[in-house]
């Protein structure tokens, strides 16, 4: 199975991802700094170099179905949030264009 960690070098998760490469899945480490890319690789997993704040960097992973994390819906919260604000604050701009 494909699974992306997130804080797959933390304290909790760099376990998780040793674990989880030792059963035989395909761990995809996900890392913001990218010169924790090597480390990532050391434990077995795939870096990913981005942030879960970043709502394309997490869109690229869900579309790829390998998403996993402790905080999965929490992402998902902040993907549609991130997603409404932007849809406001066009709508916002219309709005405003109209009134000229």
């Amino acid at each position: 199975m494909k699974i992306a960690v997130t804080g797959s070098l933390g304290n909790i998760c760099k376990n998780l991802t040793q674990q989880l490469v030792e059963s035989g899945h395909e761990v995809i480490g996900i890392v913001r700094n990218p010169e924790k890319a090597l480390e990532v690789e050391s434990i077995g997993a795939i870096p990913a170099i981005g942030s879960v704040d970043d709502p394309e960097f997490l869109l690229k992973l869900l579309v790829m179905r390998t998403l996993y994390s402790p905080w999965f819906l929490l992402i998902i919260k902040l993907l549609i949030r991130e997603l409404t604000i932007t849809v406001l604050e066009t709508l916002k701009q219309m709005l405003s264009k109209n009134r000229e």
